[in-house]
């Protein structure tokens, strides 16, 4: 009984899932051949364009927008985070071995 309900929802579930796959395939043709259609585009380009010159990496003093009286401290770079949590693994797999 349960299996029974079990492949009937499956198949209607791919079924739905068969019908959205070709409904989107048969999207209108472009002219260029050789290149896909883009499904997703904003009409008018970006929503803003972007200025690195005017771009401010801080644009408040302090730690933080509600405590500019505290010290910002920079977070540490993903290369610092990987050897601090390698160190230990690196002692204990190549030094450590050669007591065991």
């Amino acid at each position: 009984m349960m299996l029974r309900q079990a492949v009937s929802i499956a198949s209607r579930r791919a079924a739905l899932s068969s019908t959205a796959r070709t409904a989107a395939t048969q999207l209108p043709a472009i002219a260029v051949v050789g290149t896909r259609p883009q499904l997703r585009a904003f009409a008018g380009g970006a929503l803003q364009e972007h200025k690195p010159e005017t771009a401010v990496a801080r644009p408040f003093k302090g730690a933080s927008v509600s405590e500019p009286d505290m010290e910002y401290i920079e977070e540490p770079s993903m290369l610092y985070m990987s050897v601090l949590i390698a160190t230990p693994w690196v002692f204990s797999f190549w030094f450590l071995t050669k007591f065991v």
